[in-house]
């Protein structure tokens, strides 16, 4: 499973918002809060992929780090 918050979290102390998220991910900025909240585990397929792919591009060090054992 994904550690969404923590992927969010990995973008806030990068000084990339949720604004700025919810832009990659073409959501709204209540989902990304949502994720970094944990109110909702996991976003949309298609929304969680480019999340995902932006993460990787940004913080290739921490992407292993988001999956939980």
């Amino acid at each position: 499973m994904i550690d969404w918050s923590t992927l969010v979290a990995n973008f806030q102390k990068a000084h990339i918002g949720v604004a700025d998220l919810a832009n990659i991910a073409a959501v709204t900025q209540r989902e990304i809060a949502d994720l970094l909240h944990g109110r909702i585990l996991e976003p949309a397929f298609s929304s969680g992929l480019k999340l995902l792919d932006a993460h990787l591009d940004r913080f290739p060090e921490k992407h292993q780090k988001l999956l939980e054992e």
